[in-house]
């Protein structure tokens, strides 16, 4: 791993990482989301080019919220496949 400016390095960022796991496991469906924030899963399809609902929201899901952060794997998923 590179270089890392915050205290606690890497143990810090793994642990960052597990606890946002931890705090939106069970709390959100993609279901709540592709119904409740329809404009923010049009867009990611969108940016993503990749055009399914299901996805979108579990990448939106994943990302936090983060649209773009959400696009950027939908690119990925694509191009990995």
């Amino acid at each position: 791993m590179g270089y890392v400016a915050i205290k606690g390095g890497e143990k810090a960022i793994l642990n960052s990482i597990n606890f946002y796991k931890d705090s939106l496991k069970g709390r959100i469906k993609e279901s709540e989301i592709d119904s409740g924030l329809s404009f923010a899963v049009d867009k990611v399809m969108g940016e993503g080019a990749l055009y399914t609902k299901k996805l979108a929201a579990k990448a939106i899901k994943m990302s936090g919220g983060d649209l773009l952060n959400a696009a950027f794997f939908v690119r990925a998923h694509r191009s990995a496949c």
